[in-house]
């Protein structure tokens, strides 16, 4: 289960803008600067708002969870791909030798053709 979070600015009184925390479409208004900078930082909500912050807490730390295990499947992806490009390396390496192998047999064989058709 993903949470979008987005902190966007709502108009109040006479002109002023407050950070407002947008969640599954409902905004709460932010009441103190803490507050805000907990939001922005995607670490709380406002201990005044309806939000229950037990929930997000639990929502964070599963999320949290969730992308340290993806953390770690990147990194062994990583390390496959590593694996991978070596071998490939090797291969190419490989052929790289065969084909001038072959050009060299293909020089050291023409001469010959050449003789024998001349025969």
């Amino acid at each position: 289960m993903f949470v979008k979070l987005n902190v966007s600015t709502k108009v109040v009184s006479k002109g002023r803008k407050k950070p407002t925390l947008c969640m599954a479409g409902d905004v709460v208004e932010v009441t103190d600067k803490i507050g805000a900078g907990l939001i922005k930082a995607g670490l709380g909500v406002d201990p005044e708002s309806q939000v229950d912050n037990g929930v997000l807490s639990s929502e964070i730390e599963t999320l949290q969870s969730e992308l340290s295990s993806m953390q770690g499947e990147f990194l062994a992806l990583q390390q496959d791909m590593s694996e991978v490009q070596s071998e490939l390396d090797s291969a190419n390496k490989k052929v790289e030798s065969l084909e001038a192998e072959l050009l060299e047999c293909q020089k050291n064989n023409e001469p010959n053709l050449l003789d024998e058709a001349n025969k």
